[in-house]
Formats: structure tokens, sequence, C-alpha cells
């Protein structure tokens, strides 16, 4: 049986910075151009780019950092009374 964490992947500076300016690029695929601590920067700044370069797609998402980790579920999960009795044997 395996035991599967998934951690936060986010960088410090990522969980400072949530808001998030995205260049959606035709294919479905998004470039992230920029990270900001406060929504009201990110939308200035958006509005800067878009007067700029008037022909690319932008957008601004929030991507809030994870707190904990999160348990990835699955059908080989162990419970806690298996991870007991393996303490116990150890």
């Amino acid at each position: 049986m395996s035991h599967f964490y998934h951690y936060n992947t986010m960088t410090y500076h990522d969980q400072l910075h949530p808001w998030v300016v995205y260049r959606l690029l035709p294919n479905c695929e998004n470039v992230a151009i920029a990270r900001f601590r406060r929504r009201n920067d990110a939308e200035m700044y958006l509005a800067t780019l878009q007067r700029q370069v008037p022909d690319v797609r932008l957008a601004i998402a929030f991507e809030p950092p994870e707190a904990l980790p999160t348990k990835c579920e699955g059908p080989d999960t162990i419970n806690s009374g298996e991870v007991s009795k393996a303490l116990q044997k150890s």
C-alpha cells in the first residue's frame, strides 16, 4: 500500500501575492505575467497593459494559498489503524 500527500507547491512569494495577471493564449493556455498582494494593484497593472498592448487578451485571477496539505484519497489509502499497527511492528 502507498500513502500519498499533496503539498502546496506555491512558493512563499506566491503565497504573499495571490492576485495574478494572466495572458490568455489562443491554445487555451495561460501565462502568469505578474503577481500582486492587492487586487487594486493587479487591476491597475492590467489596465496599463491593455492600453499598451490592446491586442493581447489578459485576465486577473485570485489564487489563495492552501493552508494545509491535502491527503490524496485512493483505493490504497492507509487508515489510522493500519498506521498504528505498522508503527508497533517497527
